[in-house]
């Protein structure tokens, strides 16, 4: 590993390090500014239209949701204020101008770092606001260049840096003194250096160069410079570090001279935070994998963190195993964080405790609540043979007694052998042969979904109010993540299914007939499509409304969806249209199809005649075979609408085809 020398340094500082845009100076400057008014943001505008236009988009796009369209910087002024148009103004330009170009080619990630720059800012100000300081603008800016030294590093040591992110991922124990080793300088002193160059205010140079504590014989500490290292100790505690790795983040005691951890309202600054988050990833196009309200768990994980740092040098040898622990705790937290499927989620937990905790036995159960019942969904090390490990337990079996007390009080259950323990406990301990067992309620929504069970067969368990407390941040992070790939996958799915009809929508049919299209030239095998009207449709929504035509659409989707197979594709192709892919299927098994269909909707519009008397409901069917000669899904799709015209014309209730 060659480290860069001081001479090195110094030369590539002298040929790489950029300059600010004066723009970008102007920016910083009206935004730390309170008395910056609307005719100070309008002429930075005539300055940049170019970002001008780059609000305006932001500012019309699905992230704010706007009814009307704003067509310039004056009206989005008056529609979502002079604040949050001055961080989008601030956020753009550092964003392009610093961070877009600057990307790494191995770890260091331009969205995560941004990621961690916008979190970092939000928790500023609110902490700003929350201990009253002067200027909470001066920490949203502070915030977000606090990290800019590894965009700088990254950026004039390219392959070095890949090469120093490297052995940090290898060695992930690597004291913070390892950048400053192998560069001759750090990000902090590398980033004061170019706000310096940039003249930045004196407040910011600092607040930049000592945010991790590092001193010096110029240096004091100040208030800013203390709201942004706890800014940035909270958001590495929550896995939102500005690098893909795990390690025990720290936070220099003096910091708390200005801002005690335990006093602050952490709760709603993490909820604060995770809103900003989720508006940024719209702006800035970013998947953020926890959007979800992070409270309880992540305020216990803080308090406990700063906990740490203000007692280490009074209990060392009682923190060295906690902290040992936490480090453990941030390392599965994001580990679990990654995987978007539950079964994995529940892999990796498994593995993780067992390999960081050097626990052999876990069970993970699931809690039915319909049928009152614990059952095993995943099962790990050897139990030789018990049932209760493979079938699982009902509620009133009394060895199943204390699982369901754990669930109910949502408490981390320690079971010792030779305790004051109910009798069910001891047989639960007896049937599974052990000393010592550990039980995890997890959190899912409104409810217990699952319980972790946690054994060791080869020693016992041995079990500290701290590691009570590890176990309980885990278990509420557990089912977080748990209910964000859950989360993931309900949006995932409304992305291709129409929200009406609960059947795919036109998107997805035009995704699936492109590959039905080349499947069947592929193989050699044909399908058809059948394209459904309902006639008179305008006539049902204007005779009885919109209301009473949502539930026909909702009806004749559920006929069509019931009368096909399973390998049919079904789908609203738009307003009062349906689509129906049949693969494998030749123009003759569509046509028996399409009747079948139009024979069944007659009878239910023979039956809501009396809800509809001035309506007559029925389909108008277009059919098509697919020529992989010839076809595409284009000229497909073209046929059954031309079969379609065909139908209506004849009168309407009729099955067409070409």
């Amino acid at each position: 590993m060659q480290e860069i020398s001081k001479q090195e340094l110094d030369k590539k500082l002298n040929e790489g390090l950029p300059t600010l845009p004066t723009v970008v100076t102007n920016i910083l400057n009206t935004v730390m500014d309170e008395k910056s008014s609307i005719q100070d943001i309008s002429k930075i505008a005539k300055v940049d239209q170019a970002l001008v236009a780059k609000v305006l988009k932001i500012v019309n796009s699905a992230a704010y949701g706007l009814r009307e369209k704003i067509s310039t910087l004056e009206h989005a002024l008056t529609i979502i204020g002079i604040d949050t148009i001055k961080k989008l103004f601030l956020s753009i330009s550092v964003f392009d101008n610093l961070v877009m170009e600057n990307q790494g080619e191995y770890l260091f990630n331009k969205t995560q770092f941004w990621c961690h720059s916008l979190s970092v800012a939000t928790v500023a100000k609110n902490i700003a606001l929350d201990i009253h300081y002067k200027n909470p603008d001066e920490a949203y800016v502070a915030g977000l260049l606090h990290d800019i030294g590894k965009i700088l590093l990254e950026q004039i040591f390219n392959e070095q840096y890949t090469t120093y992110l490297k052995n940090l991922t290898s060695k992930p124990t690597l004291s913070p003194s390892f950048e400053k080793k192998f560069f001759s300088s750090n990000h902090c002193l590398l980033g004061k250096l170019a706000a310096k160059k940039w003249n930045l205010p004196p407040s910011l140079q600092s607040a930049i160069g000592h945010h991790h504590g590092e001193k010096n014989a110029n240096f004091q500490l100040t208030p800013l410079v203390a709201i942004i290292s706890v800014a940035d100790f909270i958001c590495w505690t929550q896995a939102l570090g500005s690098f893909n790795l795990f390690s025990q983040p720290t936070l220099a005691p003096q910091m708390e001279e200005f801002v005690e951890i335990k006093k602050l309202a952490i709760e709603p600054i993490l909820e604060e935070m995770n809103r900003e988050l989720a508006l940024n990833s719209k702006i800035f196009n970013f998947r953020i994998t926890d959007l979800k309200d992070t409270r309880k768990a992540l305020q216990r994980a803080n308090l406990e963190l700063g906990k740490i740092n203000s007692l280490y040098e009074e209990a060392k040898k009682k923190l060295e195993r906690h902290i040992q622990e936490l480090n453990i705790l941030n390392k599965i937290t994001y580990q679990i964080r990654q995987p978007l499927d539950p079964s994995q989620i529940i892999d990796k937990v498994i593995t993780e405790i067992s390999g960081n905790f050097g626990l052999n036995r876990i069970i993970w159960f699931s809690v039915d609540s319909r049928q009152k019942a614990m059952v095993p969904k995943k099962v790990f090390g050897e139990f030789q043979n018990i049932p209760f490990t493979s079938l699982g337990c009902k509620w009133d079996e009394e060895v199943c007694a204390p699982l369901v007390a754990c669930m109910k009080t949502e408490q981390i259950v320690y079971l010792q052998k030779n305790a004051s323990i109910p009798s069910a406990s001891e047989r639960l301990l007896h049937l599974l042969d052990s000393e010592a067992i550990l039980l995890a309620p997890i959190r899912g929504g409104n409810a217990i979904t699952d319980l972790l069970l946690i054994d060791n067969s080869k020693k016992i368990i041995m079990v500290t109010q701290d590691t009570l407390k590890v176990f309980e941040v885990l278990a509420v992070n557990i089912g977080m993540a748990l209910e964000n790939a859950k989360l993931f996958h309900q949006t995932a799915q409304m992305a291709i299914v129409d929200s009406l009809t609960n059947i795919y929508n036109r998107r997805q049919l035009d995704r699936s007939l492109e590959n039905e299209s080349l499947r069947s030239i592929r193989f050699k095998q044909t399908f058809s499509i059948a394209l459904f009207d309902i006639d008179y449709f305008k006539m049902i929504n204007d005779s009885y409304g919109h209301q009473s035509g949502d539930i026909v659409l909702k009806d004749i989707a559920e006929i069509i969806k019931k009368s096909s197979r399973n390998i049919d594709i079904v789908g609203r192709f738009g307003g009062d249209e349906f689509l129906v892919i049949l693969p494998n299927t030749p123009l003759q098994g569509a046509l028996i199809f399409a009747e079948r269909i139009r024979l069944i909707v007659n009878k239910y519009g023979a039956m809501r005649k009396k809800i509809f008397p001035q309506c007559k409901i029925s389909l108008s069917i277009g059919l098509a075979e697919f020529d992989g000669s010839l076809d595409t899904p284009e000229r497909i799709l073209n046929k059954a609408d031309k079969a379609l015209y065909q139908s209506k014309h004849k009168g309407r209730n009729k099955v067409s085809y070409l």
